[in-house]
């Protein structure tokens, strides 16, 4: 490459560099790169002190002043969803407050507000007053891992009883997403993974089990991934489910109907 070629370069999440816990030799890198005539870097951290320090001269955007708007609309409409499903009502101050709040606390971080919608559903489903629906998102924690972190221990004693199957609800997708594969055939391939009868069928001895009873096990699959992952892995339905017209074996010999 020519030293005259532009070159642009995004680095993503430089808080989460870890080099004795110090990001010296990073820092020194991206000092190095920015007074190259030809490069022009993009990084993104979380506003932690000593790389605030260290960037100070440079433009800042802060994410929230981006997706504010975009997350306020999204919190308005799912909340709208949950109020109108559980037949809430709230006065328009009051779902005002909720929304701010939610949209506030996130930052600009679309996960962090989806999870946190979650908790919120929770509340609705146990018919929550407005104020401890308030309660529940101040003790929400603000950063993404921390609350993956409260969402499992509300399970409380049963988290002991369900991780090794939440690891491997958790492992899929994430053996999935590193060879960039879409998840194959839908629920039936989680229950094919964990519902020991589904397991150990083949196509050869599919016809064992029929239909009815393969659809009972997704839908147990579905039930047991909402309560082993805490609401961190998520279902959905689609209607092959219900509309397809054949036998075991077609559902499970690969290429096939979805489920």
């Amino acid at each position: 490459m020519a030293e005259s070629t532009p070159v642009c370069i995004f680095l993503d999440a430089l808080d989460e560099y870890n080099h004795k816990a110090e990001p010296t030799q990073l820092m020194e890198l991206i000092r190095g790169l920015s007074l190259e005539k030809n490069v022009k870097l993009c990084v993104s951290s979380r506003p932690e002190q000593q790389i605030r320090d260290e960037l100070h001269v440079a433009h800042l955007l802060r994410l929230q002043d981006l997706t504010g708007a975009d997350i306020n609309r999204f919190v308005l409409d799912k909340l709208g969803q949950a109020f109108q499903k559980r037949n809430v009502s709230l006065s328009q101050n009051a779902q005002s407050r909720l929304v701010d709040e939610l949209t506030n606390k996130a930052e600009g971080v679309f996960l962090w507000v989806s999870l946190a919608l979650e908790d919120i559903r929770r509340g609705l489903s146990n018919y929550d007053t407005f104020t401890q629906l308030m309660r529940r998102v101040s003790r929400l924690p603000a950063e993404v891992e921390k609350l993956y972190e409260n969402m499992l221990q509300r399970l409380g004693d049963d988290w002991q009883l369900y991780q090794q199957e939440a690891a491997l609800y958790f492992k899929i997708c994430l053996t999935l997403s590193d060879l960039l594969l879409p998840t194959p055939n839908g629920l039936i391939f989680f229950a094919m993974s964990a519902d020991q009868i589904l397991h150990n069928l083949s196509p050869l001895s599919a016809s064992d089990i029929d239909l009815g009873e393969l659809l009972r096990r997704c839908h147990l699959t579905e039930s047991r991934i909402a309560s082993c992952c805490a609401g961190m892995l998520e279902t959905q339905r689609s209607d092959t489910c219900e509309s397809y017209d054949g036998d075991a074996k077609g559902a499970i010999e690969p290429g096939t109907s979805d489920v």
